[in-house]
């Protein structure tokens, strides 16, 4: 290989890393973000939501700092893939090195985000149970609370009346 049939393997890499990969990563990361800050409030709700007894719903906010992480992990090896490219005396096991490592960086994070859509469907499916099961323990609370409330008035109407009965001994 010539020289000059690196330099244009190179410039291809470098077209492709810097019009096409750089900017998806970028992307990526913005939308990650977008999206951690608002799990990261749904979060919290979950964690407030898993104090109510017999609630237990996943939480992820780890796992969204892992892919950041590993996002930035790639715009890293991406830009040593581009200076590595630009470098013509470079053999290409650096550069298909750098592509193997970057390869599997991104596996990683797409693993990562499988992940975490297969907990939010969990997490879906079970806050559309603790939705349905809601009506129903607030019906028993309700009625639990209106015995208690009907036993304490009950209770009354006999000390009430004990103090009734007293009363008219002592009057008679």
């Amino acid at each position: 290989m010539t020289a000059e049939d690196r330099a244009a393997i190179a410039g291809r890499i470098k077209d492709t890393v810097q019009s096409q990969l750089g900017p998806t990563i970028k992307t990526l990361r913005i939308t990650l973000s977008a999206v951690t800050t608002s799990l990261v409030a749904l979060n919290r709700s979950l964690e407030s939501a898993n104090r109510l007894p017999g609630v237990s719903v996943p939480t992820f906010t780890d796992q969204l700092q892992t892919a950041d992480q590993k996002l930035g992990a790639i715009s890293e090896s991406l830009d040593s893939l581009v200076t590595a490219a630009a470098d013509v005396s470079v053999d290409g096991s650096k550069l298909e090195s750098t592509l193997a490592l970057t390869s599997d960086q991104l596996a990683d994070v797409q693993t990562t985000l499988s992940q975490m859509t297969e907990q939010l469907t969990t997490g879906s499916a079970q806050i559309g149970a603790v939705g349905n099961a809601a009506p129903g323990v607030i019906d028993l609370t309700s009625v639990v609370i209106s015995l208690l409330a009907v036993l304490m008035g009950a209770g009354q109407l006999s000390l009430i009346f004990k103090g009734v009965a007293m009363f008219r001994q002592d009057t008679a």
